[in-house]
């Protein structure tokens, strides 16, 4: 992993203004990886996610929340990703930045409806071992959102946070969690 490159990356953004209002117009994490290599920053995209991960893990459900509620399209959408960026926000970061849905995703989730959705991927991943076009799709997706909208498309409502902790249960994290699905 390239950790000296992106510390160096991390570090850059919270000392040099310059590069941190390039973070304003990021709405997704490749958009990251190739502004940092465009500021002569060298990591791969699968490294920043799961930088980023590891860094989210940490949280509290409630600032969780907040991350993966916010519009890709606000400009405070890169600066949220990593601690050490959350930290540059100032109060009125938050106005405008969640999407419509947040007060839905804000309801308190039962822990019946957190074991269901665990179930969900467990048999989604079932059936991927059992039907060979299903798991060709999987292993070509690019990344989570990809694998969400491939689990939609066959029943199995799963949403990112029970992906993250189905990741979060490896002890490799060397690799996106569905790479490991078929070991």
């Amino acid at each position: 992993m390239s950790q000296t490159e992106l510390q160096r990356f991390v570090k850059s953004i919270e000392t040099e203004h310059v590069l941190a209002t390039g973070l304003k117009a990021l709405s997704n994490h490749h958009d990251v990886v190739q502004f940092a290599s465009s500021q002569g920053f060298n990591f791969s995209l699968s490294e920043w996610i799961r930088f980023c991960w590891l860094d989210q893990l940490q949280l509290t459900d409630n600032d969780l929340e907040l991350i993966w509620t916010t519009k890709n399209d606000h400009w405070s959408w890169a600066f949220r990703q990593i601690a050490a960026w959350r930290a540059l926000l100032m109060d009125g970061a938050n106005q405008d930045s969640s999407m419509d849905s947040t007060e839905i995703a804000s309801a308190p989730v039962s822990n019946t409806a957190v074991v269901d959705k665990d179930q969900l991927l467990e048999d989604f991943i079932a059936l991927a071992r059992q039907d060979q076009s299903l798991q060709l799709k999987i292993r070509e997706a690019r990344n989570d959102t990809e694998i969400l909208e491939i689990a939609n498309s066959y029943g199995f409502a799963i949403d990112s946070m029970t992906l993250l902790k189905k990741w979060s249960q490896h002890t490799d994290f060397s690799k996106p969690t569905w790479q490991g699905w078929f070991e």
